[in-house]
Parts: C-alpha cells; structure tokens; sequence
C-alpha cells in the first residue's frame, strides 16, 4: 500500500492524522482506529511524516535543469518508498550530473527501470539491461 492509499484510506474513514512534535502520529477518533491501520500506520511511519509536513518533493529552479517529465514519474512513483528509508531529497531529485551530491535523476534515464530500494541503495536496470546500484555513500 504506498503512502497516499493509506492516506486516502483514513480520510474516508473519517481519521484524521497529524504529525506531533516529537516524530509520532495521532489519529482521531481513536474509536475509528483498527490495529490493522495502526499497523499500517507504524510501517508507513516516516513516508506519513514527510507527506504531512509537506517534505515529500523539491521543486526544481532555474539553477538546475529541469527533469524530464518521463525520469520525474519514475522518481515520484519511488519517492515515498526511498524516504521512508532514510534517502534526502538531494539525493532523488539533484539532476546536475559534475554537482555533490549527484541525485538519481542525474543518473537516470526515461527507459530506465527502477528495481529494489533498500537503505543503502538504489537498483537502476538500464537500457541495455546493465544494472547499477545508485549508492547513498561514496566509498
């Protein structure tokens, strides 16, 4: 389930989310909530915070060339998913290639295929059927 399903989910329970201070959620009317949801909740945890706090995406300006439509839907697509485990933003949406840090959309291509996302990295099948691991850390 990605992070908008849930989201939506809740909101047509008439569950209303919101982010605390201290990094938890509350939800309410807590007599709306199932341990199902709460569940899904804990699992979607960091995806619901960086959504709620509005996190979930920069905005490209004239500095930087702009993604192409094509690489942009693939990033969104991963984007809740690749925050949840820890990715910044830098490092999905940084387009200039010679800049630090070099961003997936830097890397990635439109016929690209993105495959596993793990805290460490992230599977690009290419074009010609090469996989390369887009790491987090240099190394």
């Amino acid at each position: 389930m990605s992070t908008q399903t849930l989201l939506d989910q809740l909101k047509a329970q008439g569950i209303r989310v919101e982010p605390r201070p201290n990094g938890n959620l509350h939800l309410t009317p807590k007599a709306r909530v199932t341990p199902d949801l709460v569940e899904a909740v804990r699992q979607h945890k960091l995806a619901l915070l960086a959504r709620l706090r509005g996190e979930h995406s920069i905005t490209p300006d004239s500095r930087n060339p702009l993604v192409k439509p094509e690489v942009r839907a693939k990033i969104e697509a991963i984007e809740a998913d690749a925050r949840a485990k820890g990715w910044p933003a830098e490092l999905l949406w940084n387009s200039a290639f010679w800049d630090r840090p070099r961003g997936l959309a830097a890397v990635l291509e439109a016929e690209d295929q993105i495959g596993g996302i793990t805290q460490d990295y992230i599977e690009i099948l290419k074009r010609r059927h090469d996989l390369l691991r887009f790491r987090r850390f240099a190394g």
